[in-house]
């Protein structure tokens, strides 16, 4: 389990385990809700059987504080997620979306750059 907390008092924890069953799973908590989310690529509606070998994926949203509300689910999109990532980059060319290409192309830079960067986490998520 490693703790990175932010100079603005924000905290994200995460493990992770190369020796483990496939877990694909992430919690975000936030002071005022929570989502539990499978990690999954490419999801299919039935839970065995699919010819890719596609699983559903869950995901739940509770909105309120823990124990004062219930969890409920949320239906997403199937399908492959290669495909829909190829899908939408077709619509930001066809479409000639030029300042989400250019988001997402800087995203990337930014991604690459705090991947390859030593130094404080704090100062690198803070600019």
């Amino acid at each position: 389990m490693a703790t990175l907390v932010y100079a603005d008092g924000r905290r994200v924890q995460f493990s992770c385990a190369m020796d483990g069953a496939n877990h694909h799973f992430a919690t975000i908590v936030g002071t005022d809700s929570t989502i539990d989310t499978e990690c999954l690529n490419h999801t299919s509606k039935q839970s065995e059987g699919h010819s890719y070998g596609y699983l559903p994926s869950q995901m739940r949203v509770r909105c309120g504080i823990a124990n004062t509300i219930a969890f409920e689910p949320v239906a997403s999109q199937t399908g492959s997620g290669f495909f829909f990532t190829a899908e939408s980059f077709a619509r930001m060319v066809r479409t000639h979306d030029d300042a989400a290409i250019a988001f997402y192309a800087q995203t990337s830079l930014e991604s690459r750059q705090r991947g390859h960067t030593r130094g404080d986490h704090r100062k690198r998520a803070h600019g």
